[in-house]
């Protein structure tokens, strides 16, 4: 079915069929003396048409085609694949997926990440978050039957999946073990991930037991072979949930590796749960941050909070009117200020102006007041994939996508300078219109400009779902982080992670600079890393385009000392990171079946063991979306655009000088 439009008033249609007409008429109209007539009519005819065309080509009409199609119920098949689950039950689900009849399938394997088809169960992480949020977008707009998900119901990353929203039915399959199992288990050890020489640490170790009958154990805490903390505890079987708050001390500088173990009772099988390492950073400095206001805000109080949680920071919070030595500080925070001092503008000292709006960015070395718009609009936010300064996590991206909208005054950003854009307004393409957080760079000084109000939302949203507000707490910690950090000087500049999973390819980029701070990048740079046996690897820096990097592949956890040196130079740079051992789902034999009979619940599917597929199989083959579905598809086509009618033209053009010629009239 097609149907030809054009946008002008047919009037014009009128206007061209008639100077066609006309203009060939006065033509041919005394050509049938020179020529026989039914000659001089196929010339008339073709003249007339081709010429009536052409000129309604210039009105640019369109065809518009409408096709319909059917597409079959999809069934989307995702096993769990991570190391908690024993069972493969690959042939149980390509059994199911035969059985199934009228469906197109997609099969998928999930922990951390998704993949393709059925894989063996060798996943360190279970995220179904990120599961649900790629289907979602892989599969919008189809006609989705429903998810049959195979899973024991364990997580340990990614959001809560009872605050998640399904777009189509799940059946979920109940695996694991739930028969009774003696056990002990360290479910999670909580601690600052940096602490100052000589100062307390606390430690918050939580064991959770599955037990009959009262017994007796030892926790015991070591860093290598320095024994911290040796304790009986004893558990009851009416108790099976044990917090122990600990206060620690940090002896020396560098890594702290404390290996927390609950010794195993009689009859456990599972002992791979009485252990958990964690490590923390020993330092001796710490950086003074401090925040000015003219008025105490929820922002404020959520922002303070979350760089409070960094013991290196020792946070003080004045009046804006109240005195203070400038030079103690290395970052200095504003809110609600309207003028900003001539001293913090002239000094070096980084900066986060909060509330900043209009032309404050356009020229911040002048001393110009602002005020904020008191009508506020709300927008939602999304990260800025290009920048570059530090890294986002995969559960600050999911807290950004999922939050509560910010609000913010409707303004016209006049940027100017050099500029680093984090979080924009999703609504907005232009990244200079829509930042919502950004770094301005004057000379040395570094100023972090926030548009927005209302963070204080994302950090109640963040408990709600996470339980915790590490992923709310990140952004404000890098940012301040990077602000107080000096610009490197060196020609040689490592660039790294402190931190890597255990699952994780370890990559590290270097910059190579001249005298003159020109990235060169040609020369060769060796890269030796040594762990804790003092075991030591040399590799070499590849370059692609003008990046220069090393793969190092998965290691081992641990503490990795590198030193990195460029060939013909004395330039070098020496470091270390740490490769963090990823707690396999707490280790734990429970298995977590109630959060998936809230997915089936919630979602309109149905919740399953191993046991029922057949029940299974007659429910989604009677399903009210086992059916086909209609999609009308329209596409649009001008007349300009299409070949074999400009090729008629032309023929029926050279048709007539032929013809015309041969008969003597040219």
């Amino acid at each position: 079915m097609f149907e030809i439009n054009i946008d002008s008033s047919y009037f014009y249609v009128l206007i061209c069929v008639s100077f066609g007409f006309i203009f060939t008429y006065l033509l041919y109209n005394n050509k049938a003396k020179l020529i026989s007539k039914n000659v001089n009519l196929f010339l008339f005819v073709i003249r007339f048409f081709y010429l009536s065309v052409i000129l309604l080509l210039l009105l640019n009409p369109i065809i518009k085609l409408n096709n319909n199609y059917f597409e079959d119920p999809i069934l989307i098949f995702a096993k769990d694949n991570s190391t908690s689950i024993n069972e493969d039950i690959t042939d149980e689900l390509i059994s199911l997926k035969n059985n199934l009849i009228n469906f197109k399938s997609y099969e998928f394997s999930f922990s951390d990440k998704i993949y393709n088809g059925f894989i063996k169960n060798t996943g360190l992480k279970s995220n179904f978050s990120n599961l649900f949020a790629e289907l979602n977008n892989k599969f919008e707009g189809r006609n989705v039957a429903g998810l049959i998900l195979a899973s024991d119901g364990s997580y340990n990353t990614g959001l809560n999946p009872q605050y998640l929203s399904y777009n189509f039915p799940v059946y979920c399959i109940a695996l694991g073990d739930t028969t009774f199992k003696k056990d002990l288990r360290i479910d999670k050890v909580e601690t600052n991930e940096v602490t100052f020489l000589g100062n307390s640490f606390p430690l918050e170790v939580s064991i959770a037991s599955s037990i009959k009958n009262d017994v007796k154990s030892r926790l015991v805490i070591k860093d290598g072979k320095i024994k911290l903390y040796d304790e009986i505890v004893t558990f009851k079987k009416d108790n099976n949930y044990k917090i122990f708050e600990l206060d620690l001390v940090a002896e020396k500088v560098g890594l702290l590796n404390l290996d927390v173990k609950i010794i195993p009772i009689n009859g456990e099988e599972n002992l791979t749960n009485n252990s958990f390492t964690k490590y923390i950073d020993v330092i001796d400095y710490s950086s003074s941050i401090l925040i000015l206001k003219n008025t105490n805000t929820p922002d404020l109080a959520a922002f303070n909070n979350s760089i409070s949680k960094n013991p290196r920071y020792n946070v003080v919070i004045k009046d804006i009117d109240e005195e203070y030595n400038i030079d103690k500080y290395q970052l200095i925070v504003l809110f609600g200020v309207n003028i900003i001092p001539d001293n913090l503008l002239n000094n070096k000292v980084s900066l986060i102006v909060f509330n900043s709006v209009d032309y404050y960015f356009e020229n911040f070395e002048k001393n110009r007041e602002f005020y904020n718009d008191k009508n506020k609009y709300p927008i939602t936010i999304s990260l800025n994939n290009r920048f570059s300064k530090f890294t986002f996590s995969d559960e600050l991206n999911n807290l950004v996508n999922y939050a509560p909208p910010l609000f913010s005054s409707d303004i016209n950003q006049k940027l100017k300078g050099n500029f680093d854009f984090i979080l924009k307004n999703k609504q907005e393409e232009s990244l200079s219109k829509s930042s919502v957080m950004m770094i301005k760079y004057i000379d040395e000084k570094k100023i972090a400009f926030v548009t927005a109000e209302g963070f204080w939302r994302w950090k109640f949203f963040d408990y709600k779902i996470n339980n915790s507000n590490i992923a709310f707490d990140e952004i404000f910690l890098k940012l301040t982080q990077y602000l107080i950090i000096d610009d490197e000087k060196s020609l040689l500049r490592i660039k790294y992670k402190n931190d890597y999973d255990q699952d994780e390819s370890v990559v590290i980029n270097a910059e190579l600079y001249n005298e003159s701070y020109e990235l060169v990048n040609d020369k060769e740079i060796k890269f030796s890393i040594s762990d804790n046996s003092l075991n030591t690897k040399e590799y070499l820096f590849s370059k692609k385009s003008n990046t220069l990097f090393v793969d190092l592949g998965i290691l081992k956890p641990g503490r990795y000392n590198y030193v990195a040196r460029v060939d013909g130079s004395d330039e070098n740079k020496k470091g270390f990171f740490n490769v963090k051992k990823i707690q396999l789902e707490q280790f734990s034999d429970d298995v977590n079946h109630k959060t998936l009979n809230h997915i089936s619940n919630q979602s309109g599917g149905k919740f399953f063991y191993l046991n029922s597929l057949k029940e299974l199989e007659s429910v989604i083959n009677s399903s009210a979306l086992n059916k086909k579905i209609i999609h009308s598809k329209q596409n649009i086509v001008s007349f300009l655009g299409i070949t074999n009618l400009l090729i008629l033209l032309i023929f029926l053009i050279l048709l007539e000088y032929f013809l015309r010629k041969y008969n003597g009239l040219v």
